[in-house]
């Protein structure tokens, strides 16, 4: 039985930690594009704020690599909305980036482009602190990321957790029951069991053995009640696996 329970402990864990590796390894390239995302986009900021100090758009040639570059930038917040969940950071990151392609600098004076770019500057070291505390969270794990980990929600396993600790305690209390009834079978009364054996000593002894192996058998309820109750469920769920495959 011991034997048993460490294979169906040892499969459990196992495949656990497959699962769980998977996960982290997602997790870890998820990680890895929001930094390459982050960083892509803060360096097409660099070169629009600089092209747009060295040429200021206005004329067609000018103007078709710009649309470039923003296109390019475009691409990269697309990709951030699918690796994370700050929704305001997304919204404040397209927001920098359209001003600095929407603005019509080639009508600004250099001294007004300059005082703008400055304060789109300080703006964009806003978002990109924001964007790098993005980062840092991400790589904490929470019980919910946790969960997800291993496949679970929380919710669904509160009411696992709930569903499981009244069926233990509810086998706990049936093996208390029969280890109380158990005791209360010194209680029966000699002449009972005389009748049945014809002898005193005969009837003690039986009373005797009784009490025993009611106690024993509340005791095994009380204490391999729950992992029975486990095997059974689990060589239950292996047959119905093995049926639909």
């Amino acid at each position: 039985m011991k034997e048993l329970f460490m294979i169906i402990i040892g499969f459990i864990v196992g495949f656990g930690s497959n699962v769980f590796l998977v996960r982290l390894n997602f997790k870890q390239r998820t990680i890895e594009n929001k930094i390459k995302v982050c960083d892509s986009i803060i360096a097409h900021w660099v070169r629009m704020r600089n092209f747009i100090w060295s040429k200021i758009p206005g004329n067609p040639a000018v103007d078709s690599k710009f649309d470039e570059m923003y296109g390019s930038s475009q691409t990269f917040l697309g990709e951030m909305v699918l690796i994370t969940k700050d929704e305001k950071l997304l919204e404040d990151t397209n927001t920098l980036n359209e001003k600095l392609y929407r603005t019509e600098w080639g009508k600004l004076g250099r001294d007004k482009v300059g005082g703008m770019l400055e304060s789109i500057k300080k703006e964009a070291i806003g978002i990109i602190s924001r964007m790098r505390k993005d980062i840092k969270d991400s790589t904490r794990f929470t019980l919910t990321e946790f969960l997800h980990m291993l496949g679970l929600e929380r919710n669904k396993v509160v009411r696992i957790i709930a569903r499981e600790w009244l069926i233990l305690l509810g086998i706990i209390a049936v093996g208390i029951l029969i280890i109380l009834f158990g005791y209360s079978t010194k209680f029966i009364p000699v002449k009972l069991t005389i009748s049945l054996f014809k002898d005193t000593d005969a009837a003690i002894l039986f009373k005797y053995a009784l009490m025993v192996q009611i106690l024993n058998f509340g005791r095994l309820v009380a204490v391999y009640g729950y992992p029975v109750y486990l095997l059974i469920r689990f060589i239950i769920w292996a047959i119905k696996t093995l049926r639909e495959k």
